[in-house]
């Protein structure tokens, strides 16, 4: 009977385990299993997102290859009729686009080192801009882009127009030839400083350079991409440069011709000649001038 007895108790118990097991998980497990899954998530969905980015960049690359071919080939073409300072036009831009068969916007390009081709360029396709390095033969997807074409303009507009102009004005009925230099203790300040107040093409981030010589009926105003320092003068960085040139129209008044390239850096100076420790643009001797408009 004793035997019996034990056999029936084990029995028992096993059956009652076996019971508790059909219940399911409990509330530890289930939470230990969901963690499990988090950290796998969280390992896995970066990993995937990186494989569909850098396949969407391979796609973005190509498209943008086939503008740098359409480029070339345009290039080429302005060479063979002697253009190739037209080759930043709104018509040749689009026309690019067009041979290339992508869907984008061709937001700047540049003529390459050797002056005798087409170079970098910035492309739109989609929601994403794309630079081409001539040189390096390199594309970059760019994260932000400013338009430097935008920005000048704003900046040119603000110029010839209100307090801005009539402190222009006032500067250069003094002399026969006179100009302003942005980061100069002349008229650069006050003109900076009626920009800001205005709330039109605020901020200390470009520089500009005015001219004015009525004898040659000469005028021109140049804005950088960025502002000039006494440093870029010690490295000799050069930066990017519009200027927007009057000549011809006895002040800032029609429609000017609109000019791009890369300029130098020197020590500023006043229309007396007095040299000061401050950064200037170097325009006198940029050769290679690109017409963007005229």
């Amino acid at each position: 009977m004793s035997t019996n007895h034990e056999f029936y108790s084990t029995m028992k118990e096993k059956g009652d385990g076996m019971k508790k097991n059909k219940k399911g998980f409990t509330l530890v497990e289930i939470i230990v299993v969901l963690v499990i899954i988090g950290i796998l998530m969280a390992l896995a969905v970066p990993a995937v997102m990186s494989y569909v980015r850098k396949a969407a960049d391979t796609k973005l690359i190509s498209e943008a290859r086939s503008v740098m071919v359409a480029s070339k080939e345009k290039g080429i073409e302005l060479v063979k009729k002697q253009q190739l300072d037209l080759l930043a036009t709104d018509e040749n831009m689009k026309d690019i686009m067009k041979r290339s068969e992508v869907e984008g916007t061709l937001m700047e390009i540049y003529k390459n080192k050797a002056n005798n081709g087409a170079g970098d360029f910035i492309v739109l396709i989609g929601e994403t801009y794309i630079r081409y390095d001539d040189q390096q033969q390199k594309y970059e997807i760019l994260t932000s882009y400013d338009n430097l074409f935008v920005k000048a303009n704003e900046i040119h507009l603000a110029l010839i127009k209100g307090e801005p102009l009539s402190i222009i004005q006032a500067f250069i009925d003094q002399k026969d030839k006179a100009f302003i230099n942005s980061e100069g203790a002349n008229a650069g300040n006050s003109l900076r400083k009626a920009l800001n107040d205005a709330g039109i093409a605020s901020g200390y981030d470009y520089s500009f350079r005015i001219y004015a010589s009525k004898s040659d009926n000469n005028y021109t105003i140049t804005i950088s991409e960025r502002k000039v320092t006494l440093e870029d003068i010690k490295k000799g960085n050069k930066v990017k440069v519009i200027q927007y040139d009057y000549s011809g129209n006895n002040g800032f008044s029609g429609t000017p011709r609109v000019k791009t390239a890369n300029a130098s850096v020197k020590l500023g100076e006043d229309s007396g000649g007095t040299q000061d420790d401050y950064a200037a643009l170097k325009l006198d001797d940029i050769k290679d001038w690109e017409v963007i408009s005229q």
